[in-house]
């Protein structure tokens, strides 16, 4: 999951006035900017270099898993936009989650603040954003140089997002499990687990679907992730 912090107006922002793009230039960009304001749930580019990992394991050339790939990606955008469609005037999109009913409104306010001159410079927010892109770079760098270097560019990256505020515990659960197998057990000890902890994310998946289709035949409220 990929929480989306800011968007690509938001850094031009901490150049310029974005006033001075202009009320026609300002509306138009809000269609374009509303697919950088949600929460990335499942990335495309994820699946792809998954299906390559798993290629591998069995022996498979990747080069044939070509074409299946673009067929899954023109079906499930073909899915996605029905599925969307039929959400939207089946059930209302208001009656929806409430990104439905901010999305539609939200950028549309806040270009509105520009236009009538309430845009504040943060001398701040650029100074952050630059030393921010200089440290990941840094980070970059010393994990290509050194194989021994710790710390990671995307997990200084995402610390600050929703996504890590929320998952944070299972994520240091599953870090120290791994450090003590390794430990203790080596590489042999690590493959021998593996099989385990790959059962543990296929039955978290299977109840996900099993309680998904029991809330789509019986209507029963199926346990969703907490937003707060």
């Amino acid at each position: 999951m990929t929480e989306i912090i800011f968007t690509p107006l938001d850094v031009f922002g901490m150049f310029a006035r974005r006033l001075s793009l202009g009320a026609r230039n300002l509306t138009a960009m809000i269609f374009a900017t509303q697919p950088f304001a949600g929460d990335m749930r499942g990335l495309t580019l994820q699946g792809i270099m998954d299906s390559q990992k798993i290629a591998d394991g069995v022996g498979l050339r990747r080069r044939s898993l070509h074409w299946a790939l673009w067929v899954g990606l023109v079906v499930s955008l073909l899915a996605g936009f029905a599925i969307q469609l039929w959400l939207n005037y089946r059930q209302g999109a208001l009656s929806l989650s409430g990104q439905y009913s901010w999305l539609s409104g939200v950028f549309f306010g806040e270009h509105a603040a520009f236009l009538n001159g309430e845009e504040r410079f943060n001398p701040y927010a650029t100074m952050s954003f630059l030393i921010g892109a200089g440290f990941t770079a840094l980070l970059s760098f010393m994990r290509l140089q050194f194989w021994w270097w710790p710390l990671h560019p995307l997990g200084f990256v995402m610390c600050g997002s929703w996504s890590l505020v929320v998952y944070w515990f299972p994520i240091f659960v599953a870090w120290a499990v791994k450090c003590v197998i390794v430990h203790y057990g080596g590489l042999k000890g690590f493959t021998r687990a593996r099989p385990f902890f790959l059962g543990l994310i296929l039955g978290e998946m299977t109840i996900a679907v099993v309680l998904t289709l029991i809330d789509a035949v019986w209507h029963i409220p199926a346990p969703y992730i907490p937003f707060d």
